[in-house]
């Protein structure tokens, strides 16, 4: 229900923010799924024909980590910053990131591809889920302070909630 109220605010005209929605929880209690519900319920034309959200991004850290057929070289559990998730992100929309990170390269041009990913992004009303994200904060606000705003953009996160 709480999602359903943060989505039904997307109506309102004088909400053009940028909405960030986290679901945060152990191992197998349905955050994947509940995403998904919204993910595709969110791209189903409204009344007037025209769809919700577009683009619908959804990049997950766990296909990254086991991509056998991953074009890029092969990421490693500590690996997956924010780099490899714009590029993730980048090639859903399409763009091809060969030119802009060699294969053979540890390290990405953040602030190319975060670039990239705005002006892919701006003037859209777009949706991104990131599941299973393990970002630490200040990636995470990186990457929130360089997508368009007032587009009424929404980014939905699940994360588990690992205790030691």
């Amino acid at each position: 229900m709480a999602l359903e109220k943060i989505f039904e605010q997307h109506e309102n005209e004088n909400d053009n923010q940028l909405k960030v929605v986290g679901i945060v929880g152990t191992r197998g209690v349905g955050k994947t799924k509940i995403c998904e519900e919204y993910f595709n319920l969110l791209g189903k034309p409204e009344k007037n024909g025209e769809k919700l959200f577009i683009p619908r991004i959804w990049v997950s850290t766990s296909i990254i980590k086991n991509d056998k057929n991953r074009k890029k070289r092969t990421v490693k559990e500590e690996e997956i910053n924010l780099s490899v998730i714009v590029e993730e992100m980048l090639e859903s929309l399409g763009v091809d990131t060969d030119d802009i990170v060699p294969n053979d390269s540890s390290r990405y041009d953040l602030e190319v591809l975060l670039y990239l990913l705005r002006l892919q992004l701006i003037g859209k009303m777009y949706l991104i889920l990131l599941d299973d994200l393990t970002l630490i904060v200040d990636d995470a606000l990186k990457l929130a302070s360089n997508l368009p705003k007032g587009y009424k953009g929404t980014i939905m996160v699940t994360s588990r909630e690992e205790k030691e």
